[in-house]
């Protein structure tokens, strides 16, 4: 059972940098369109929310890069977005955010559709369907497995493949990844969801039901949910009809909905698929506060969740829900809007819950376009990752090495310039010891007390292992304060622990300092000798 405190909402103790990946925009319509959207929908907690649009990915704001200051509630949108590069928002509070698509031709009489949330960035994914798969880099020399084939990526740089289900997608650094499919040549076609990384798989989830529709001449009714595993394995079934299921699997997974409809379209009578898709979360990668709120799933008995409408912390609304419990499903409109999600405003809950928007348009009774979208839940932590700035961030683990001159003999230099940074810093070390040389020696002296191995009698050892007993002792002395000295700048990085660069960061301040501390000795034992 996931719980948190509702004492104090999240949002209460946020004000820092938010960052969302977005790696797929699509500019063009898909005919000759009489209406056209391709906008980055954005949606601010707190009063003076700045957001912008990171042209050039070096987290600062830049004069020509759009950007929007919003107040509590205010929703509002970014258009005329760059394309073929992944769209990096930054914001200095917490947002909803999500890409939307509509293309209508009153001609053809298409209506393309699809939306989907910011990407949740990993290492490591799993393609459930789709047409068409999109990654994209958040890093320099991002390397990346797709199948067979292996591709170097720069920041902001993205890759197009074909979607097959059960690829397995890995990057030595973190990625963001979605699948869409926009068929232009089949109007109506078209869907789009964020994947999310095997880092956040789970083994709970709870499968909201399928939507009502009022097709016509229905041939297919296809509303599928597509259950991935870390393996490439991929299960589908049917969507539930009536109730919200609870899904446990053995291993641990994510889930999407696909939802697939062959009808006949209400104005020109010819066939077409009408889709939609989102991703559904394990449990654990739920949250228990949302910036906005649509349908509400709980995941619990006795979930309380409570809603602020006005944006102003107040939450005068509450409800409680049980296990599979759907609140504010949607409402049923006689005009083309038609079947809609409406946001009720910031929430939070007892226990993790799962919102959903969704729409499904109407013309004359008829249901037509759609599209649909999972909610992310404010988070306490940033969602960027660590960037080329950090110490962590910058360090080449073997698999991405630099072989080109050019960056070989930079690194050099900055390898240089960074030991005698530690030089430095090991003088000014080395000094303090001096001057509490007496403190340190009995405290040294306390510890060899315990080394008792290193205290064998002097008279029963050769004058040999005598000496070999004495180098050891101070072998042992000078790796424990490279040890030490080591962890203290280890630990400064927030990233130090990430598996292979963190033992690749720990081991090089290690030789780093080794060289500073003991060459500054070295190099004075020699002056002093002379």
């Amino acid at each position: 059972n996931l719980k948190v405190s509702t004492t104090t909402p999240i949002s209460t103790t946020l004000k820092k940098s938010f960052t969302e990946w977005f790696p797929y925009v699509d500019n063009s319509p898909a005919i000759s369109p009489n209406l056209m959207e391709s906008t980055l929908v954005v949606c601010a907690l707190q009063d003076e929310t700045h957001a912008y649009i990171d042209l050039n990915y070096n987290d600062l704001f830049d004069s020509n890069e759009p950007d929007v200051t919003l107040k509590a509630g205010q929703e509002t949108s970014f258009a005329n977005l760059p394309i073929g590069q992944v769209i990096k928002l930054v914001s200095d509070g917490p947002i909803d955010a999500y890409y939307r698509y509509n293309s209508q031709d009153f001609g053809s009489y298409d209506d393309s559709n699809f939306a989907y949330s910011a990407c949740p960035l990993g290492t490591r994914f799993v393609v459930p369907f789709g047409k068409f798969l999109v990654i994209g880099a958040t890093q320099n020399s991002t390397r990346v497995s797709i199948g067979g084939k292996s591709i170097v990526l720069n920041t902001g740089q993205i890759y197009q493949d074909l979607a097959v289900p059960g690829l397995i997608i890995s990057a030595d650094k973190q990625i963001a990844a979605m699948v869409y499919c926009n068929d232009k040549d089949t109007q109506d076609n078209s869907y789009a969801t964020e994947l999310f990384p095997n880092s956040k798989f789970g083994t709970e989830f709870w499968v909201p039901t399928q939507v009502p529709s009022n097709y016509q001449n229905v041939q297919s009714n296809n509303q599928k949910l597509y259950v991935v595993y870390a393996d490439g394995k991929v299960d589908v079934s049917s969507l539930p009809l009536s109730k919200t299921n609870k899904i446990v699997t053995d291993q641990p997974a994510t889930a999407y909905s696909l939802f697939d409809i062959y009808a006949k379209d209400p104005w020109v009578g010819s066939m077409r698929h009408f889709t939609n898709a989102y991703s559904i979360p394990s449990v654990q990668s739920l949250g228990t506060e949302y910036v906005v709120a649509g349908s509400i799933i709980s995941t619990h008995d006795d979930n309380k969740i409570e809603i602020d409408s006005n944006y102003d912390e107040a939450f005068e609304k509450s409800v409680i829900l049980s296990a599979s419990q759907e609140y504010n499903p949607f409402v049923i409109s006689s005009d083309s809007s038609g079947l809609v999600t409406q946001n009720i405003g910031h929430i939070r809950s007892t226990y993790p819950v799962l919102v959903r928007f969704i729409q499904i348009g109407n013309w004359g009774g008829i249901s037509e376009m759609t599209w649909a979208r999972i909610a992310a839940p404010i988070t306490t932590t940033p969602t960027s990752p660590p960037t080329e700035n950090s110490i962590q961030g910058s360090v080449s683990t073997p698999q991405n090495l630099p072989k080109d001159a050019k960056t070989i003999a930079t690194e050099s230099i900055l390898a240089i310039v960074t030991v005698l940074i530690f030089y430095f810093s090991a003088t000014l070390f080395n000094s303090t010891i001096k001057e509490n040389y007496k403190t340190f020696q009995n405290w040294s002296s306390n510890i060899s007390k315990r080394l008792t191995f290193l205290h064998i009698s002097s008279t029963a050892l050769p004058n040999r292992l005598n000496l070999n007993k004495t180098k050891l002792r101070l072998y042992l002395e000078g790796i424990l304060v490279v040890v030490i000295c080591t962890l203290i700048y280890w630990f400064l990085d927030p990233y130090f622990a990430e598996k292979l660069k963190g033992i690749i960061l720990f081991i090089s301040l290690a030789i780093g300092i080794a060289i500073a501390t003991f060459g500054y000795d070295g190099i004075q034992v020699l002056i002093s000798r002379r």
